[in-house]
């Protein structure tokens, strides 16, 4: 059986080895021998208060074997030498088009005006 759960984790309950194991049969009410595996769908960080929350959506595979799943490879081309394309701003968008530029084998050039980083 699979069951989809929320997890709320604190920070420093982050560091404990297994945790999500832990909170999953906490949250479902059964010992952690009947989970034989679990699989995150989702992470996100709340830090909108000084004690900061790790939301997580995890799929909980009860006396059911975790499918296996192949990792997934970046195959980007080298663009060193491709045709430059300037994109200006790196908000959302112009992050986008970046990643989409070298996807399709052009050199981005980005250009964002601001403060210099130190």
């Amino acid at each position: 059986m699979i069951k989809e759960l929320q997890l709320r984790v604190n920070l420093k309950e982050e560091e404990t080895p297994n945790i999500l194991l832990i909170k999953s049969a906490e949250n479902l009410g059964m010992s952690r021998d009947k989970i034989s595996g679990i699989k995150v769908l989702r992470k996100s960080i709340d830090a909108r208060k000084p004690k900061i929350i790790l939301n997580y959506k995890v799929a909980v595979y009860i006396d059911e074997p975790v499918p296996k799943t192949s990792e997934y490879t970046f195959d980007y081309k080298d663009v060193s030498k491709a045709k430059p394309i300037h994109i200006v701003g790196f908000g959302p968008a112009g992050m986008y088009a970046a990643l989409r530029c070298i996807e399709l084998g052009f050199k981005p050039i980005v250009l964002e005006r601001g403060k210099n980083v130190q």
